[in-house]
């Protein structure tokens, strides 16, 4: 009896061995990074095969239980072009809940990774054909309970494209249908993607525009919703420009809508105080090419570019100049293509600050003689029309008298204008402008224009 439950005792504990020794073995097979490496890449053909575009790795690693090291990811679209590419990338995994819908990642590093969305010749984007045929799979569980989120993601020397092959070529020095970014370095903290928003927040990134663009650092809390993008408490330092706003908005009606950017992308701007350097505008406006100068401005701006409006606009520029105004832009990038409509609360200005302006290095305003006479000269009033052809109504008051004006100016000819409406005078110091005292003395007038300077 006591022979049987000896034998009975050992073969127990073989069984006991063996349940425990082939978990364990399979769990130190598992540790081996060329085992991992092997079975994640029959997954990944898997699902190569199933989305029909390649999806390929170099090598990967899975230390039990919360880290993951990834090289050489690679994944192609439905036209074999590169849609996300990263050299390294390592992971930590803090929560994975299949049962709960529930994926929580902490600290993310991307080595030299890259972001290409692609719109096609036939108009189809990459992105959205992936997201299209992951979205109609049998096995897709609903958006509404699905949990993504990312303590944090470091991004090491990183590259974004966004190409359009369909669009037509732009006459900005941004292309919005060539764009491509490089040197993407920074942070990306409390990344949450719930339902159809993600929200996150940016720290201290920092990447350069093939053209030319330069952001020197940006910090924000960033969210994408439907067509939307959000971003708030924005600050950006760029090459010669910081930009503090409370909120910047860019809304888009449909997927199509960032592709065709300055007619049917809405903006919605609170800006701060801030520098603004026509050097980093030109990229948006090439006719200030070759200018260098720099603002500090402040108000809030809605509309399309193309239909641009401002409110409550500040700006200081040098010593003297100070605008506070209203404003309705028509027809932007084009300047001399935009009708203009400026309210002036108030304007400042003296020549001392005019002459100072300078295009690619040189003189670009030749400042008439009398305007340096007239010294602080400030305006109230309006301007309305295009840069060539425009009425302005207001008065004008200068160190040498003050004038009200309600005129238009047109070009007649290829070298002469044509000045017509009512100027009233008050005071106005002939011998200040003039400096024939023997003659003049002040005036008081009213009088009709009509002729041609």
């Amino acid at each position: 009896m006591l022979k049987s439950i000896k034998k009975s005792f050992k073969y127990l504990m073989i069984l006991v061995g063996i349940i425990l020794l082939v978990p364990t073995f399979a769990s130190l097979i598992l540790r081996i990074p060329e085992v991992q490496t092997f079975m994640v890449k029959r997954i990944m053909g898997h699902f190569s095969e199933k989305i029909q575009s390649s999806m390929t790795l170099g090598r990967i690693e899975y230390t039990f239980f919360n880290k993951l090291l990834i090289n050489d990811l690679l994944i192609k679209d439905q036209n074999n072009d590169t849609l996300i590419y990263s050299k390294k990338i390592a992971a930590g995994i803090n929560r994975l809940d299949f049962t709960a819908k529930t994926i929580k990642l902490g600290h993310i590093e991307l080595f030299e990774p890259t972001i290409a969305i692609i719109t096609d010749s036939s108009g189809i984007m990459n992105l959205k054909w992936y997201l299209d045929l992951l979205g109609s799979s049998e096995d897709t569980v609903k958006k509404s309970d699905n949990k993504f989120m990312i303590n944090q993601i470091t991004i090491n020397d990183g590259r974004f494209a966004l190409l359009n092959r369909s669009g037509p070529e732009a006459k900005k020095m941004i292309d919005f249908n060539n764009l491509r970014l490089s040197g993407i370095n920074g942070n990306i903290e409390n990344v949450r993607i719930l339902n159809d928003s993600t929200m996150f927040t940016v720290k201290e990134l920092g990447f350069s525009e093939s053209g030319g663009f330069l952001v020197r650092s940006m910090n924000s809390k960033v969210a994408f919703a439907d067509n939307d993008i959000i971003f708030r408490d924005l600050f950006l330092y760029l090459d010669s420009s910081i930009i503090n706003a409370d909120y910047v908005v860019l809304e888009g009606d449909s997927d199509d809508s960032f592709k065709r950017f300055t007619d049917d992308v809405r903006l919605d701007i609170a800006l701060q105080k801030s520098l603004i350097s026509i050097a980093d505008l030109r990229f948006f406006l090439p006719a200030l090419t070759g200018y260098n100068e720099s603002a500090e401005l402040s108000g809030r701006i809605t509309g399309t570019i193309a239909e641009l409006k401002g409110r409550n606009i500040r700006a200081s520029y040098r010593a003297y100049g100070y605008l506070d105004c209203d404003f309705d832009l028509s027809g932007l990038p084009e300047f001399k293509d935009t009708f203009i409509h400026i309210g002036f609360n108030s304007l400042r200005a003296n020549a001392k600050d005019l002459e100072k302006i300078k295009r690619n290095g040189k003189d670009s305003l030749a400042i008439p003689d009398v305007l340096n006479k007239l010294g602080d000269i400030s305006f109230n009033g309006s301007f309305t029309g295009f840069l060539t052809d425009f009425v302005t109504y207001g008065k004008l008051s200068t160190e040498a008298g003050n004038i009200i004006t309600d005129i238009s100016l047109r070009p007649e000819g290829k070298s002469s204008f044509r000045i017509k409406g009512m100027i009233k005078g008050n005071d106005v110091d002939l011998v200040l402008l003039t400096g024939k005292s023997e003659i003049l003395g002040s005036l008081t007038m009213e009088t009709e224009v009509d002729g041609f300077a």
